[in-house]
C-alpha cells in the first residue's frame, strides 16, 4: 500500500496531531521512505548470524522523590470530569 497525503494527514488526525499543510508532503515523503525500507527487511539474510545481546551500560538511576502536578495544575489543560481526564472511547 503505498502512503498518500490522505492517509498520513487521517493518521495524523486520529493521533490528534497537528500536521501544517506546507509539512504534509515532506513527512510523506520522509515516512514513504521509511515504510520502504521496512518492507525490505524480510529480505535480509540472517542465517549463521548469532544473537547479538544489548550492549550498552546501565542508565538507571536513583529514585528520588521530587514535586509534582497537583490535580488542579494535571488537569487544567486537558478535558476532564469530576477530577479525571476525558478521553475518546477506544472500543466500542
Amino acid at each position: 500500500m503505498k502512503l498518500t497525503s490522505d492517509i498520513l494527514l487521517s493518521v495524523a488526525q486520529s493521533a490528534n496531531l497537528y500536521l501544517p499543510d506546507d509539512q504534509l508532503e515532506k513527512h510523506t515523503r520522509d515516512i514513504a521512505r521509511i515504510l520502504e525500507a521496512l518492507e525490505k527487511l524480510p529480505e535480509v539474510e540472517y542465517d549463521g548470524t548469532e544473537c547479538m545481546p544489548a550492549v550498552h551500560a546501565s542508565v538507571l538511576r536513583e529514585d528520588k522523590v521530587m514535586p509534582s502536578l497537583s490535580q488542579k495544575e494535571a488537569l487544567q489543560n486537558a478535558q476532564h470530569e469530576a477530577g479525571c481526564f476525558v478521553v475518546p472511547r477506544m472500543i466500542e
